[in-house]
């Protein structure tokens, strides 16, 4: 029973953030790897199709209330399913190790960049 809660609260965390606009994986994806004992390219696989309903929930939320720029989503569409194909042909040529330090790495830049932009004040309403 505890670990059926425990995957309930870990799909809803990832689910709230998704929903925000904050990439549910990067929750979702250590949790299940770390303490889970997911594997790396399972969690990854996770996370892709719990991110389609999760995205198209909160595309339809911020559509209705018009904060969507149609046109720029449009133009990026093309270059993020290339970046997806490219991301594809490349984790399956990496070892789940492999797999887990980038991601490791790439929530570190991520972080450290936010908290960069944060101290500078950057974005701030004028």
């Amino acid at each position: 029973m505890k670990e059926i809660a425990f995957r309930v609260a870990i799909g809803f965390l990832g689910g709230l953030l998704g929903g925000m606009g904050l990439g549910g994986g990067t929750l979702l994806i250590p949790l299940l790897t770390l303490v889970m004992g997911v594997r790396g390219e399972t969690a990854a696989w996770v996370n892709l199709v719990s991110f389609i309903p999760t995205a198209v929930v909160a595309l339809a939320i911020h559509a209705r209330r018009g904060m969507v720029e149609w046109g720029a989503a449009l133009r990026l569409l093309a270059f993020a399913l290339l970046g997806a194909l490219g991301g594809l042909f490349f984790s399956e040529r990496l070892t789940d190790e492999m797999l887990r330090r980038a991601f490791g790495w790439f929530l570190i830049a991520l972080g450290s960049l936010s908290l960069f932009l944060l101290f500078i004040g950057y974005n701030k309403k004028k």
